[in-house]
């Protein structure tokens, strides 16, 4: 394999092993900070669902693989109202 000089910069790189656009580039290093965002906005979605009462706290905990306490535990830590355990 050997490593080549784009000859178009800004639409194609020549990575070693291989073509990758610019698109493919930036997924690939933003990739976790993008999962960590989708993440927090999935847990947000939940919080507000239990705090607005059309989610129960067992149900979004399932939901997000915690327990009920680390699930009431996160709410609060992320600004939402505690819930009442039932």
């Amino acid at each position: 394999m050997e490593f080549v000089e784009e000859k178009n910069p800004g639409i194609t790189r020549k990575i070693v092993g291989g073509n990758k656009t610019m698109a493919s580039i930036f997924f690939d290093v933003f990739k976790p900070e993008i999962d960590e965002h989708d993440h927090q906005r999935d847990l947000n979605n939940l919080f507000e669902f239990v705090q607005d009462g059309g989610m129960s706290l067992e149900f979004a905990a399932r939901r997000s693989n915690m327990t009920q306490e680390e699930f009431r535990a996160e709410m609060v830590r992320n600004g939402y109202r505690e819930p009442q355990l039932v």
